[in-house]
């Protein structure tokens, strides 16, 4: 028998009625049978009617006297289902204590992790990675606890590699771009793929006066726009467009980015398939150095050089290269 209500006493136990009642009820109507079919009357107590009595109600007396061991065992029952209740009360408790024990140390670990924060911005020279976002970090990296079983410190693996494929791909991006020579017809190809508006004349016009470096630097992030935007989603940090930033910006960001990855994995993790060796980095680097140093974008202010200016620069070469009305 199992029962899964919540029962206070004994004697609101369905089963201890139960045990009771049918044998009672069941004794007392084949007494009323057999007292009727075999036309017995009600004397006086005595030994020949008390032996005449235990003659004739043999049967139901015995079905009568089952409802204690009946009841018995209804009452074993019931103790075993308040001990298995208070079994199952204690084996939530302590798991709602240790899961509770796992979210505290979970929050000791993001206590922990903001001071390191700190320090690994500041040494790491970040740019556009910020102390206050690393609450936010933390939070995507390694996820809260939502059961008992859950690690309480255990890196999302996952975005540690969507990370890492957008290192490959933005450092394959740049490769592909630094193997194109500058050669005109290299830089009217780049002007096809930013102006598909412009007319052939405009196009050549172009082609003698834009930077190819210039060219290189903003075809690569503008390619790279949506799958940095959503890199920065995934990471829990602030995305710098194309659009609105300067230019320099958005470079210093993908650098953040590419140390923050590596910082995730500690020295003794270098061998990890996901590791973005600081070899590479340096080489990534030098060579957007150098593409900045060679553009256009070092003739001024670096830091506030965005593509509204880029395309300013363009139109000011449509200027002075268009005949004016006199010349025509």
């Amino acid at each position: 028998m199992n029962n899964n209500k919540k029962i206070s006493s004994v004697f609101t136990y369905s089963y201890f009625w139960i045990a009771i009642t049918i044998p009672l009820s069941l004794s007392f109507l084949l007494m009323g049978f057999i007292f009727i079919n075999d036309g017995l009357s009600i004397e006086w107590p005595s030994k020949e009617t008390l032996s005449v009595f235990l003659e004739y109600m043999n049967v139901p007396l015995w079905i009568l006297g089952s409802a204690l061991p009946l009841a018995t065992l209804a009452t074993a029952n019931f103790r075993a289902l308040q001990f298995q209740s208070n079994l199952n009360y204690q084996k939530r408790t302590i798991e709602r204590q240790e899961f509770e024990h796992k979210i505290d140390l979970y929050h000791k670990e993001l206590t922990l992790f903001r001071e390191k924060f700190s320090a690994v911005i500041f040494n790491g020279n970040f740019k556009c990675i910020r102390p206050e976002d690393a609450t936010l970090i933390f939070t995507r990296f390694y996820p809260k606890p939502t059961k008992k079983e859950d690690p309480y410190f255990e890196i999302d693996i996952k975005k540690i590699e969507y990370i890492y494929e957008f290192m490959k791909l933005f450092e394959a991006k740049v490769f592909e771009f630094g193997k194109i020579a500058n050669t005109k017809r290299n830089k009217l190809k780049f002007i096809n793929l930013l102006f598909p508006d412009f007319s052939e004349e405009q196009k050549i016009e172009q082609e003698n006066s834009i930077n190819i470096y210039t060219l290189k630097i903003v075809y690569l992030l503008g390619v790279m726009e949506a799958t940095l935007l959503q890199v920065c989603h995934v990471i829990g940090i602030r995305h710098f467009s194309i659009g609105k930033e300067p230019i320099t910006l958005i470079i210093k960001l993908i650098i953040d980015i590419y140390a923050l990855q590596t910082s995730f994995l500690d020295d003794g993790e270098s061998e990890c398939s996901f590791y973005f060796s600081q070899k590479r980095q340096s080489a990534l680097v030098d060579i957007l150095n150098l593409w900045i140093k060679y553009s256009s974008i070092s003739n001024v202010n670096r830091d506030k050089y965005t593509a509204d200016d880029f395309r300013h620069e363009c139109f000011i070469c449509l200027l002075y290269t268009s005949p004016s009305p006199r010349d025509s």
